[in-house]
């Protein structure tokens, strides 16, 4: 059954023995949201892929990535008569910065479509430096909000949301000193870990079952 933000902070405090005087709602937030948070960086959940497309605007090489971006899958360009999509190579600065000064090479394509792109903090950049629009699909990991009165529902299925709240209990123990009971919270949700699987990695188990094999994958190093 799902938990919402006022029924994880209920249980939160009834597994603690405090009320909302010891912890008031800001506290049982920031537990929730630190065990929340350590869970999304550590496993590979479906809920955190999404996408999105932009046009490239001629003479212009750097682009902003989304606000909510944590990590990138890929980057792909639209050919503009084929419309076909072809992902970009990951290239790095130093070799951007060469490319830049070095006398350009002959191309088929013109005007020559981008075909690598370089991480710089908050920005990719493409190159050749797109001379007229094309269509750019990035896709990447998102950051999973936080737990807020305005967001109030957790962003993962519900067989997580028991994970995330004992994740908060041994985080508020320790707070309270109390090492013993936070030992123990934090071996239940180790235990309940080690049987619940993200869907990403369900989803490989059943195509793997499924008659869908890749050469020299071996499940057992993933999962």
């Amino acid at each position: 059954m799902a938990m919402n933000l006022q029924s994880l902070r209920d249980e939160l405090r009834n597994s603690l023995g405090v009320d909302s005087t010891d912890f008031p709602n800001a506290r049982v937030d920031e537990l929730l949201n630190r065990a929340l948070t350590e869970l999304t960086r550590k496993f590979p959940f479906r809920e955190k892929e999404t996408s999105t497309n932009f046009a490239t605007i001629a003479d212009t090489p750097k682009y902003t990535l989304p606000v909510n971006f944590d990590s990138l899958i890929d980057i792909s360009i639209q050919g503009p008569d084929s419309l076909q999509w072809t992902p970009l190579n990951r290239s790095t600065k130093v070799n951007y910065d060469a490319s830049l000064n070095a006398t350009p090479l002959a191309s088929t394509q013109d005007p020559p479509i981008p075909c690598e792109y370089v991480r710089e903090n908050d920005c990719i950049i493409l190159w050749p430096t797109p001379a007229i629009a094309y269509n750019v699909k990035i896709r990447y990991l998102k950051g999973i909000a936080d737990l807020t009165d305005t967001n109030s529902a957790l962003g993962l299925p519900p067989e997580w949301h028991e994970i995330v709240l004992l994740g908060a209990t041994w985080r508020g123990f320790i707070s309270m000193g109390d090492y013993e009971r936070a030992n123990a919270s934090k071996a239940h949700q180790i235990s309940l870990l080690s049987s619940t699987v993200p869907v990403e990695a369900t989803e490989e188990f059943d195509t793997h079952y499924g008659g869908v094999e890749v050469y020299g994958y071996d499940r057992g190093a993933r999962l």
